[in-house]
């Protein structure tokens, strides 16, 4: 089905006033949704990707805007703009500006988790504008808003990106000898070329099995160098002053560790666990293992095995803080079996890595830990701020992903981080000895 892309919303319960913006958009050359807005019949999916709104304030119609006629407002941005949206910009278009404050105010004290939040508000007074060509000059002002142009921006050049990808892999699906308007030789190609570009993605088992994945990882690297050509406006430079201002390395500000752990999570890690299996490459599982288990498997105690990880300093933390990070850690298991034989579906035991993850806390707890320890990037996830760790000793090897000591799958590790891990154990465990005097 065909979608309308456009990033503008309008909202108002007039439609004269619908129709105001609409001609000063049309003159800009400017696609939008527009939405007649009424409380007895809101729209029945809030929209996504919206990067810039415009909304009435009084959809009620009301003589005064009062409290009802705030509440009607803050429910049409629930039911029009969706949390999940993304950064956008809100526009105030109403000729009760008065009351803006009030919404605020509403908004922080009793609803500020289920309203989207936008990153920017403007206004634009009815009352000063009689037509579209009033109107012209405030969106042109509003459109030259530096961030809003960055977001428009960059999701052109990604759509942009991706049109030269389906052009680039068209240019080989060629017609043939077809006659102008006939497909024949087409679609063949077509067939062909994308069936191969799975087949080669993914090798044939797991192709067979998730055909649709195969192309779409299958052009990746097509759309990987397109991006990687993309111009980027110069209004970025105008929103980096932190680094184009610093006049010395030693004297640029670095984030601080909450954000460190919110972009690694992006970067590096995948919460999404809905097809990933137990036995999936990167799949971090929970090690629910019964008792003397860990002694039969690895050859140590919970306790002395928890130690290998977490070699607490006692001078440096108290018993409380040990024992309060230890009951908030648990045992996790890595799968890390040859990423070749995993992308074949080859039939193959599942190598799992032994892992602790651990709440965040002052390294300086920690006496020297072993080399054989792989620390992972800080990072966040269900509000908590975490410490992951792998143990290049303790590695075990399954063909049955029923084993009762494997749990659920917690997240996956995406495959750079993962291949820094899988380097980091292999170059561990092939050390050579030295006999030296």
């Amino acid at each position: 089905m065909l979608r309308n892309l456009s990033k503008i919303l309008v909202v108002d319960n007039e439609e004269r006033e619908i129709d105001t913006i609409s001609e000063a958009l049309k003159i800009l050359d400017i696609p939008a949704h527009y939405t007649l807005y009424s409380a007895a019949n809101p729209p029945k999916i809030p929209y996504t990707g919206i990067r810039l709104a415009f909304f009435d304030i009084n959809l009620l119609n009301a003589v005064q805007v009062d409290t009802k006629a705030i509440y009607s407002f803050i429910n049409a941005l629930k039911q029009c703009i969706g949390l999940d949206n993304g950064p956008y910009i809100l526009i105030f278009w109403s000729t009760h500006i008065n009351v803006i404050e009030q919404i605020k105010e509403h908004i922080n004290k009793r609803e500020k988790d289920n309203v989207p939040a936008p990153i920017l508000i403007d206004t634009i007074d009815k009352t000063i504008v009689g037509n579209s060509n009033q109107l012209l000059d405030k969106i042109r002002r509003i459109l030259s808003n530096d961030i809003l142009e960055i977001l428009f921006d960059y999701e052109s050049n990604i759509s942009h990106a991706a049109g030269n990808t389906l052009k680039t892999i068209f240019n080989v699906v060629s017609s043939g000898n077809d006659s102008w308007g006939e497909s024949t030789n087409f679609d063949n190609n077509f067939d062909l070329v994308f069936s191969n570009i799975a087949f080669e993605t993914y090798g044939y088992k797991s192709a067979m099995e998730n055909p649709i994945s195969a192309v779409r990882d299958g052009l990746n690297p097509i759309l990987t160098n397109e991006l990687s050509s993309i111009e980027l406006t110069s209004k970025w430079e105008s929103k980096l002053n932190y680094l184009l201002k610093t006049e010395d390395k030693n004297k640029f500000t670095k984030i601080d560790q909450e954000f460190i752990c919110k972009l690694n999570s992006i970067y590096h890690f995948n919460f999404n666990t809905e097809r990933t299996k137990k036995t999936s490459r990167g799949a971090v599982v929970e090690f629910i293992p019964k008792e003397g288990q860990m002694l039969s498997l690895f050859g140590k105690e919970l306790k002395q095995l928890r130690h290998k990880f977490l070699p607490f300093n006692s001078k440096a933390v108290g018993k409380t803080e040990k024992k309060e990070i230890q009951d908030k850690s648990q045992f996790v298991l890595l799968e890390i079996s040859a990423s070749c034989d995993y992308a074949q579906n080859n039939h193959r035991t599942h190598t799992y890595i032994l892992g602790l993850l651990a709440p965040l806390f002052d390294e300086q707890y920690l006496m020297k830990q072993s080399d054989s320890i792989i620390k992972l990037p800080l990072f966040s996830h269900l509000g908590n701020n975490n410490i992951l760790l792998f143990n290049s000793r303790y590695v075990i090897t399954t063909t049955d992903e029923s084993q009762d000591f494997i749990g659920d799958i917690l997240f996956s590790i995406k495959a750079e981080l993962l291949n820094k891990i899988t380097t980091d154990y292999t170059n561990y465990i092939s050390r050579l000895g030295v006999i030296q005097f």
